[in-house]
């Protein structure tokens, strides 16, 4: 797919993205699975942002979800209580309304619950779009690795120890030992957080309500996308979970 596209000519700007739908029936009743992902993606947001370029760090199409959260609001038992809280509204009738609606706010967050609520899926918005097949695959399967584990592996421990970490060497090295990263992910996570950190002299501070956007200088090279198209797929032998590529940009669809 990947090919034909660059076969006929697609074009790229600074507003491509890379969406990955994953399978969430195993989330959509369960309050506490819902928290424990939500707090695992929290605790490694800072890394995987890292991975990405400077336009996805600041962009309203995929906000950090700790400019909204902080680790104790999904202390949740109930899921309603989660509704709730992700829809900043107590209102039942109105909950329901965006739940039947494919547009809201709560939607551009680089990990998007309101997707879960609204057809069932966990969607993760942060990857630049690309046509790099490489790249698809390795992100596809970080993406899986971290919610796999907050299936069937969560520790609330070794979570709360990385979300209360800044990034640096110790963190990653934390990061692949916790979620029993493959030495290919090792490798494509920590080349990339290198090649748009330097020394890590950027960091995603935590925990804040309103921490200030960081923008470094962008990498035009990193910035692959097709607009408008749509590409979906099976993942590798490696990682099971049912998975889709949403499209690679047009972020407000």
């Amino acid at each position: 797919v990947c090919t034909g596209l660059k076969r006929n000519d697609a074009e790229i700007d600074a507003s491509c993205g890379l969406h990955i739908h994953i399978d969430g029936r195993d989330f959509q009743s369960d309050s506490q699975k819902i928290s424990q992902l939500l707090k695992t993606f929290l605790s490694v947001e800072d890394i995987l942002f890292s991975t990405q370029p400077s336009s996805r760090r600041n962009n309203q199409y995929c906000r950090p979800l700790f400019k909204k959260y902080l680790f104790k609001d999904f202390n949740l038992k109930r899921l309603d209580t989660l509704e709730r809280k992700w829809y900043k509204t107590t209102d039942k009738h109105n909950i329901d309304g965006y739940k039947r609606s494919k547009y809201h706010d709560s939607r551009y967050y680089a990990i998007n619950l309101h997707s879960l609520f609204y057809r069932g899926t966990v969607e993760i918005r942060m990857h630049a779009g690309t046509l790099s097949p490489d790249k698809i695959i390795n992100w596809i399967n970080t993406c899986l690795t971290i919610v796999e584990y907050s299936l069937n592996n969560y520790d609330k421990d070794k979570i709360k120890s990385l979300y209360d970490s800044q990034l640096d060497e110790n963190k990653l090295k934390a990061f692949f030992d916790i979620f029993k990263m493959s030495k290919n992910l090792e490798k494509y996570v920590y080349s990339n957080v290198k090649r748009f950190n330097g020394n890590f002299k950027y960091q995603l501070k935590k925990p804040t309500r309103r921490p200030t956007p960081v923008v470094e200088e962008q990498d035009l090279n990193e910035l692959e996308g097709v607009p408008g198209r749509y590409v979906y797929g099976t993942p590798s032998m490696q990682a099971p979970r049912t998975w889709s590529i949403d499209h690679l940009t047009g972020e407000d669809d």
